[in-house]
């Protein structure tokens, strides 16, 4: 994890890598299968929204402060 980059669950040491692939092999893959398959997001859980950015995105490391990382209901403009 260099220069503030997110690549892993820290807690499972497992890498976004391996989880998209993991995700890639089965469609409809969600946060819960990869808790299961792998054991991610048990511990500390920081690795959470960095997990579910990668799912929406297809990326595997984001900057610590990533705009992918917010809610999606932060990225929708406000409505009048």
């Amino acid at each position: 994890m260099a220069g503030g980059e997110v690549d892993r669950c820290v807690c499972a040491n497992v890498t976004l890598a391996e989880m998209k692939a993991i995700a890639d092999a089965y469609p409809g893959a969600d946060l819960d299968f990869l808790r299961q398959r792998v054991g991610c997001a048990r511990g500390c859980s920081l690795c959470v929204p960095y997990i579910r950015a990668m799912l929406a995105t297809g990326r595997t490391t984001f900057a610590v402060n990533d705009p992918d990382l917010r809610p999606e209901s932060s990225q929708r403009p406000p409505t009048l």
